[in-house]
């Protein structure tokens, strides 16, 4: 596609509405949009264009990259004519004390302006299933613990679980202390989004092994 660039986790949607699929990356290494998050705007065939979604404390032009936010996946998705975009492994650890109140180690919607792409609001989804429910567990390496934790939450999938009408979220992770990929079920109750993975996921030791 003519740009060369290191991610995982994508995903695709139609950011246009116009009936084909675009692709929502991070961008690994600041060479494509400035380690900013970005779509690859599909204008027909083999012609991808970049567009930047910047992070909530990304400044256009800074060259100081010391408190800047980073991401492990992104996915999007359209709701009450918001682009709401789902970042996982959220890191903040060069600005714990951020204006968003957003904590280490979590996942974030935000909710940007679908004209301006500037950010509207900046919501942290419950605590990752695997850091809250298992403990004893060693992180992949010390440094993770403040920016992944124990879980490495690698994507993300915007979709209607409960078939209500809404867009619920389902968050692939994986616990490397135990070799587990246990996802996490987060259900939109009229615009809170609730961990029912408990609840929704059944046999997930069986299937896990």
């Amino acid at each position: 596609i003519g740009y060369d660039f290191g991610s995982h986790g994508q995903a695709v949607f139609d950011y246009e509405g116009d009936g084909d699929e675009d692709i929502i990356s991070n961008d690994f290494g600041n060479e494509v949009s400035d380690g900013q998050p970005f779509i690859l705007r599909n204008d027909g065939k083999n012609n991808f264009n970049i567009v930047k979604i910047p992070l909530p404390n990304y400044r256009e032009g800074d060259l100081d990259h010391s408190d800047r936010f980073s991401t492990m996946s992104a996915s999007a998705f359209y709701e009450n004519s918001y682009l709401n975009v789902v970042y996982t492994d959220f890191n903040v650890a060069n600005n714990i004390n951020n204006e968003w109140g957003i904590e280490l180690n979590k996942n974030v919607l935000v909710k940007y302006d679908q004209n301006t792409l500037s950010v509207v609001d900046v919501i942290q989804l419950p605590t990752p299933y695997s850091e809250l429910n298992f403990t004893n567990i060693e992180p992949y390496a010390p440094s993770w613990l403040n920016g992944n934790g124990i879980s490495h939450d690698v994507r993300s999938t915007p979709i209607d679980i409960d078939y209500d009408g809404d867009t619920d979220i389902l968050i692939g992770s994986q616990v490397y202390g135990e070799d587990i990929s246990l996802p996490q079920i987060l259900i939109n109750n009229n615009g809170v989004y609730e961990d029912e993975t408990s609840s929704r996921l059944y046999n997930w030791m069986y299937a896990t092994g």
